[in-house]
């Protein structure tokens, strides 16, 4: 997907080892894939089935996935409505110690700050 270890930034090619990855039960590849889907990023724009993936890697504990899920809601993105108190159950999800750690330290300084913000809400 990226311009990662140099490796030539090919994003439909990205996609197609991020669903052969999720087939393979990785959590991180769904999230992702439904980050995809719903981005249109390597593929076609398929909102409902992005947010379906995100959602699904999100509740099999992928702290990524509910960071994605928490910044959707807490934001009204990809058509979802705005849901704080949602959005504050996944941003913290996000943030605690999970078993599947793949949110990067950017992810976890958004979140941090999202949570600020919605909290005085």
């Amino acid at each position: 997907l990226y311009n990662v270890d140099g490796f030539k930034r090919d994003p439909p090619l990205g996609f197609e080892w991020v669903q052969k990855a999720h087939q393979a039960g990785d959590v991180w590849a769904t999230g992702t894939m439904g980050f995809c889907l719903a981005e249109g990023f390597g593929t076609s724009k398929n909102l409902s089935e992005g947010i379906m993936y995100i959602t699904s890697a999100a509740y099999k504990g992928s702290d990524y996935a509910a960071y994605e899920l928490g910044m959707a809601l807490a934001n009204g993105k990809y058509g979802l409505s705005v849901k704080y108190d949602e959005a504050r159950k996944w941003l913290k999800t996000a943030l605690e110690e999970s078993s599947i750690e793949n949110l990067n330290d950017y992810g976890k300084k958004n979140a941090h700050e999202k949570l600020q913000e919605i909290r005085l809400l």
